[in-house]
């Protein structure tokens, strides 16, 4: 896992994505990265974090101004069905609307599962991680006025 220069709203992602149980079901809860992976060394799966925007709305005169923003949550893994990768997308948004602490996520949205490349298909034999799939799960968070 690297996290190499993330802001502190990507290391609390990291600590609240990691304490999601099906995130430790998985075993990803050490293989998270910001703000890329390369699939070629790391083991899967992974979860790569991915900060979209950022945004501060002043909300009072001489108050600090409120955060928020938006999230990719991008997970990988190999020799998965689509069923098995969407169910877990869910999972994960359902566990992390159970969480009071940290980041206020305002709203989630799961994309549909990648297939695999035929590019990875040829070069699946014998290498477990080639043939990965991979899904991205969308977070805003953020207080508003």
């Amino acid at each position: 896992m690297t996290l190499t220069n993330a802001p502190a709203t990507v290391t609390q992602l990291e600590t609240q994505v990691a304490a999601c149980p099906c995130v430790i079901a998985k075993g990803a809860q050490a293989n998270i990265w910001y703000p890329n992976i390369s699939l070629k060394t790391v083991t899967l799966p992974a979860i790569l974090l991915v900060e979209v925007s950022q945004e501060r709305t002043r909300y009072a005169e001489g108050a600090v101004p409120l955060i928020s923003g938006t999230f990719k949550i991008v997970f990988y893994e190999a020799g998965t069905d689509p069923g098995d990768m969407e169910t877990f997308a869910r999972q994960l948004i359902l566990e992390l609307g159970e969480q009071y602490y940290g980041l206020c996520f305002r709203s989630y949205q799961v994309g549909r599962c990648s297939d695999p490349t035929p590019g990875q298909r040829a070069v699946a034999d014998g290498k477990p991680s080639a043939d990965y799939r991979s899904i991205t799960i969308t977070v805003q968070y953020g207080l508003s006025r």
